[in-house]
């Protein structure tokens, strides 16, 4: 069913929890979103980073705060947002994500 669902793109929301900016170019490129979609990343472009001073600190999270700017002010692409603490549960969070499933909301994951 998965795949059935993967050929009625553009979505409105993928969600990255695994690739980082690979994954954006992916789904920009194959136009899997449309282009008031979002694409929500949870990781950081390289899944392992270490930071040590400004420079390194600018490296590893500079391409994502300026992909978030971009996306935002340019009408004729989807938004990319980067969620630092986007596994961390808050209040009413998975209540949320429950009443969309229920109003139909279908998830597909890529195997």
């Amino acid at each position: 069913e998965d795949e059935e669902l993967l050929w009625r793109a553009p979505f409105d929301l993928i969600v990255d929890l695994a690739v980082g900016r690979e994954a954006w170019v992916k789904a920009k490129q194959s136009k899997l979103l449309n282009r008031h979609g979002e694409f929500l990343a949870i990781t950081l472009d390289k899944p392992l980073v270490e930071v040590h001073n400004l420079r390194q600190a600018f490296t590893a999270f500079g391409p994502m705060q300026w992909r978030m700017l971009w996306t935002r002010l340019w009408p004729f692409t989807p938004r990319y947002t980067w969620l630092g603490d986007g596994l961390e549960i808050k209040p009413g969070r998975l209540a949320e994500v429950a009443r969309l499933v229920d109003d139909g909301m279908k998830i597909v994951l890529d195997p």
